[in-house]
């Protein structure tokens, strides 16, 4: 029993667990905040979106962006 006290694997294999579990965490937060911020649809910008896609839409007017398609050709 006093071995088994004394061992400090599980400890350890706890810490490890706890680490990628907050650092998980940490990511996916990053992640949608990168998504919310980078990507956006640019037909609905409302005023107060942080979208880099709304900004620029907001900062040009629409006669200054072309939208094309790009096909490929076999």
């Amino acid at each position: 029993m006093k071995k088994l006290l004394k061992s400090e694997d599980g400890q350890t294999a706890v810490e490890y667990i706890l680490l990628i579990a907050v650092m998980s965490t940490i990511a996916f937060s990053i992640m949608k905040i990168a998504k919310e911020r980078l990507l956006a649809d640019a037909d609905n910008c409302s005023p107060e979106s942080k979208s880099m896609v709304c900004l620029f839409k907001n900062l040009y007017d629409k006669r200054d962006f072309v939208y094309f398609t790009i096909m490929r050709t076999r």
